[in-house]
C-alpha cells in the first residue's frame, strides 16, 4: 500500500510497466457519512477538501492513461470507493468510464467474508472481472443487521482495508489472465524459451 500521489509511486508508473494497477482513493469527501458536509446535489465541490480529493482523482486519471498506454491497453485496473458520490463526478463519467472505458460495478464486504456490508463501487477497465465479482458479491443477503458497522465498531477496526477474500480473487484472475497473454505474446513471436517471470510465476 502506497500513496499514489507521492514522487516515489509517480517514478515507478512512469519507468516501468505493470500487468495491474489497484487504487482506493481517500473517500471521506465522497462518502454519504460526511452527511453533505463537502458534496449535496447542488453543489458538488462544497469544500477545499472536496477540490483537492477530486485533483488527487485527476493525477490518478493521468497516471493510469499512461500506464495503459505504455501497455497497449493491456493493464488490468481497479479502483475501489465506498457508494457515494465518485460516482456522480465528471471525472469518473467523463474521463475514466468514456475515454479509459472503465465500468462501475457494486459489490458487497459482507459477500466477501466482511462483518460489515459497506456497498461499494469497483471502477474496471476489464468487464469480465468486473462482472465476476459481482456475481460473487453485487447482492447483500445477509440478516440485518450487520454484526459491524462503521458507526457502532469503526474505533477498533480498519473499515478502509478490502477484504482479504476480495483481493485474492482480484490477485487470482489477475495472474492467470496476464500469464495467458504473456504465453500468447511467445506464441505470436515463435519464441522457444519461456522468460523467467513466467517459469517462476505462483
Amino acid at each position: 500500500k502506497a500513496d499514489f500521489s507521492s514522487d516515489y509511486v509517480q517514478h515507478l508508473l512512469s519507468s516501468q510497466t505493470f500487468d495491474y494497477i489497484h487504487a482506493s482513493p481517500v473517500c471521506s469527501t465522497y462518502s454519504h457519512m460526511a452527511e453533505g458536509k463537502h458534496r449535496n446535489p447542488d453543489n458538488y465541490n462544497r469544500t477545499p477538501e472536496s477540490h483537492k480529493a477530486d485533483a488527487m482523482l485527476m493525477v490518478l486519471y493521468f497516471l493510469i492513461a499512461k500506464a495503459l498506454e505504455k501497455t497497449g491497453g493491456a493493464m488490468t485496473a481497479t479502483i475501489e470507493n465506498p457508494r457515494g458520490w465518485m460516482c456522480r463526478g465528471n471525472i469518473m463519467k467523463e474521463l475514466f468510464e468514456k475515454e479509459l472505458g472503465f465500468k462501475k460495478f457494486t459489490i458487497f464486504y459482507c459477500q466477501f467474508g466482511r462483518g460489515d456490508q459497506k456497498p461499494t463501487h469497483i471502477w474496471t477497465n476489464d468487464w469480465k472481472l468486473g462482472n465476476i465479482l459481482e456475481a460473487i458479491g453485487g447482492k447483500c443477503n445477509c440478516p440485518r443487521p450487520h454484526e459491524e458497522g462503521v458507526r457502532r465498531s469503526g474505533h477498533y477496526k480498519n473499515f478502509a482495508a478490502l477484504p482479504l477474500k476480495l483481493c485474492q480473487i482480484i490477485s487470482t484472475y489477475v495472474h492467470s489472465k496476464h500469464t495467458q497473454l504473456k504465453f500468447e505474446k511467445l506464441a505470436e513471436h515463435g519464441r522457444s524459451v519461456v522468460p523467467r517471470d513466467i517459469l517462476n510465476a505462483g
